[in-house]
């Protein structure tokens, strides 16, 4: 009678280690369209443009949110869960320097669509990620808690955008994005295993 290999060979500690990983990933998705609302009365002055319009580069980030993990979702199954994960976040993190430096209106606007098409996906993929990893009577614990914690973005999104815009100005959200998605990176590239089973 030869034993079953394990499912996982994470131990609980070490998976309660993995939702704190995949938060660091799918939090910048979620922050990424409420930490810009308190800017937007300050790119209508910059850009001489009418609120309608500053707008649509809210409207533009919610739509790609949307659409990007169907795509994405498709590849993570093909080549791994880790390599799509951490190319969004490195594009995200390049896009948001260049939404920091950005002196076209019509540039932010596409530059926006990109940045939400990079990251969104990692929220989707998460959930992947802990399925592959947890055993059915415990999926539904770490599952719901990667999802609870991804959403702490639009929780405190429009308080950290108020302050920075407050304390300097709207480039200086984006540059907070490049900092904090960027040191997130540093740590699941090092830290963050493939988990796709066939792989």
């Amino acid at each position: 009678d030869i034993d079953e290999p394990p499912y996982t060979l994470l131990n609980y500690v070490q998976k309660w280690g993995m939702v704190a990983l995949l938060t660091m990933c799918t939090f910048w998705s979620s922050l990424g369209s409420p930490i810009y609302y308190p800017a937007l009365k300050q790119l209508e002055k910059q850009f001489n443009v009418d609120e309608d319009l500053v707008n649509v580069t809210v409207v533009v980030y919610l739509l790609f949110q949307g659409i990007a993990p169907t795509v994405s979702g498709g590849l993570a199954d093909i080549y791994g869960r880790r390599p799509v994960i951490i190319i969004g976040m490195i594009i995200y993190v390049g896009v948001s320097a260049a939404l920091a430096c950005c002196n076209s209106f019509g540039v932010i606007v596409f530059l926006r669509c990109v940045q939400s098409a990079c990251i969104s996906p990692t929220i989707a993929i998460s959930s992947g990620v802990v399925g592959d990893f947890t055993l059915k009577h415990e999926r539904g614990t770490f599952v719901g808690a990667t999802s609870g914690f991804a959403l702490l973005g639009q929780a405190f999104g429009s308080l950290i955008g108020a302050a920075l815009a407050a304390a300097w100005d709207w480039r200086a959200i984006f540059w907070f994005l490049v900092i904090g998605c960027g040191t997130s990176l540093a740590i699941v590239f090092c830290l963050l295993p493939e988990t796709k089973r066939t792989l």
